[in-house]
């Protein structure tokens, strides 16, 4: 019983091997403390520097999102001005057609839509 404990407490603590591997990978040193780590993460993070990506392998964070912002800033516009045409046209069309049968239903499914919760 007591091999199981000295085999399991030889694991809890980073040999020099895996600590190399992690502060080469992660650019990281493992044996500062969590909250050395976190603030120069903030520090880094004030001035812009997001850290490299995990899934490309040495590429900067900063660099993939300046990538995908073109077309992200495009898609949320096109839903902006989607959404506040056809907002400012029923609102219209409701005004004009006051307490029709087309208001009581518009206003039921505005009120239905905007009762769903999203994230």
């Amino acid at each position: 019983m007591s091999t199981s404990r000295n085999r399991w407490a030889s694991t809890a603590s980073p040999s020099g091997e895996a600590a190399a591997a992690a502060s080469a990978l992660y650019s990281i040193d493992p044996r500062e403390s969590k909250v050395t780590q976190y603030l120069s993460f903030l520090g880094q993070l004030v001035q812009g520097n997001l850290g490299k990506s995990l899934t490309s392998s040495g590429t900067p964070v900063g660099s993939i999102i300046l990538q995908y912002l073109p077309w992200t800033l495009f898609s949320v516009g096109l839903g902006l001005l989607i959404a506040f045409t056809a907002g400012i046209g029923l609102g219209m069309l409701m005004a004009y057609r006051r307490e029709s049968f087309l208001d009581h239903l518009l206003s039921a499914l505005g009120s239905f839509f905007h009762s769903i919760p999203t994230t």
